[in-house]
C-alpha cells in the first residue's frame, strides 16, 4: 500500500468507523482506548468490522468496571 493511497482512504475508512462507534457508545474512537486502526486499514479489514472490535472491546471494559464495584 502507498502512502498516497493511506492518506487520501484513511481518514474516509477511519470517519466511517468513528460513525458506527459514536452512534453506539456516544463517544468518539479517540475517547477510547486505542487500537491498531492503521494497521487493521492496511490489512484490508473493513469498516463494519473494525467498529465491532472497537464496540467489542468497549463493552468488555465497561462490563470489567462495573463488576468491580462494590
Amino acid at each position: 500500500m502507498t502512502q498516497e493511497y493511506f492518506n487520501q482512504y484513511f481518514p474516509i475508512w477511519m470517519n466511517e468507523v468513528n460513525t458506527i462507534v459514536y452512534n453506539e457508545t456516544g463517544f468518539n474512537c479517540d475517547e477510547l482506548p486505542d487500537q491498531f486502526y492503521a494497521d487493521n486499514f492496511e490489512a484490508g479489514m473493513n469498516p463494519n468490522d473494525m467498529a465491532l472490535y472497537v464496540l467489542y472491546e468497549y463493552n468488555g471494559r465497561r462490563d470489567q468496571n462495573i463488576s468491580n464495584l462494590p
